[in-house]
C-alpha cells in the first residue's frame, strides 16, 4: 500500500527513486534492494496515525535485523532537470532495521527545515503542499565508494567522465572529509590525481557502467556508486542542474577559427 518498487510514478516517489526504478527494470546494473515509502503515506498519516502500523507492517516484511540501511530523501520536486536539492534534506547510511522508522521522519521533517524553505525560495520552487517520498535502500558495506560525472565539471569538456573514489563509504567524499582520488577518462587517456587506489580492470568496469547509466539519460548525470569485491553497485544518479539545457546525444561542433 504504501511502499513501492516497481511503479514509475514521480508523484509518489519523487526523482531519486523513480531513477532507481527505472534502471532496476531497465538496465543489467547491480543495484541494492530497495523500497520507496509513498508521498501518499505522510498525506494520509497526518488523518489517521493509524496508517503508521500499515507502513510498519509492511517494513517488518522488508526489513532485516541483521542488514544497514540507506534511508534517503526523495521530495517529488527533487533531483530534477531543474533543481537537484543537493545536500538539502537529510539522508542517513548505516541505519539499524529499529531505527528506520525514525529516520523516515527525520528525512521527512528536513523538507520543511528553513534551509529547505530558502532553497525552495530561491529557486521558485513551491513552498505549499510540499511532498516527500523516501527511499529505503540496503547498504553496501564496500571497499571503495564514489561519485561520477558524465562531463567534467572543472573544465565542461563533455568528453572526459570524473571519477572521484575513497575507500570505504562515499559519505566521506560527499561531505568533504576525505579527498579521494580522481580519475579524468577520455577515451583511452586516463589521468590520476591523487593515491592510485583501482586497478585498470576497476576502472574499465566503471566507464562501462556509467555509458550504460549515459545511453538512457538525456542529461550529463551524477551518479553515486559502490564497489564491493570487484562489483560495481549503483546507488543513485541524478541530473546535473548545471547542463539542464544541454542533452549530450545532441550536441552539435562549432568550428571558430578566431
Amino acid at each position: 500500500m504504501f511502499l513501492i518498487d516497481n511503479e514509475l510514478k514521480l508523484n509518489l516517489i519523487g526523482g531519486k527513486g523513480y531513477k532507481l526504478v527505472y534502471f532496476r527494470e531497465n538496465s543489467d546494473l547491480l543495484i541494492p534492494n530497495f523500497k520507496c515509502i509513498s508521498s501518499v503515506f505522510f498525506d494520509e498519516y497526518k488523518k489517521n496515525f493509524e496508517s503508521l502500523d500499515i507502513l510498519k507492517n509492511e517494513l517488518s516484511l522488508f526489513l532485516n535485523a541483521n542488514k544497514k540501511y540507506a534511508v534517503r530523501s526523495s521530495a517529488i520536486d527533487e533531483d530534477s532537470n531543474n533543481n537537484s536539492f543537493a545536500g538539502i534534506h537529510e539522508s542517513f547510511l548505516n541505519v539499524d532495521a529499529n531505527d528506520v522508522i525514525n529516520k523516515i521522519f527525520d528525512v521527512y521533517n528536513s523538507a520543511f527545515t528553513d534551509r529547505a524553505i530558502n532553497y525552495r525560495k530561491a529557486n521558485n520552487i513551491n513552498t505549499e503542499n510540499i511532498k516527500m517520498s523516501v527511499v529505503i535502500q540496503e547498504m553496501v558495506d564496500c571497499d571503495y565508494a564514489g561519485v561520477i560525472n558524465t562531463i567534467n565539471p572543472v573544465t565542461n569538456n563533455p568528453d572526459e567522465i570524473t571519477i572521484s573514489v575513497v575507500e570505504g563509504l562515499g559519505e566521506d567524499l560527499v561531505n568533504g572529509s576525505k579527498d579521494g582520488t580522481t580519475y579524468i577518462i577520455n577515451g583511452e587517456n586516463v589521468n590520476v590525481f591523487g593515491e592510485k587506489l583501482l586497478d585498470k580492470k576497476l576502472i574499465n568496469k566503471l566507464v562501462k557502467f556509467t555509458y550504460k547509466i549515459i545511453s538512457k539519460c538525456d542529461r550529463f548525470q551524477d551518479i553515486e556508486f559502490g564497489i564491493k569485491d570487484n562489483k560495481v553497485y549503483f546507488l543513485q544518479t541524478r541530473d546535473i542542474t548545471v547542463y539542464k539545457d544541454i542533452n549530450p546525444h545532441e550536441r552539435v561542433m562549432f568550428i571558430d577559427n578566431a
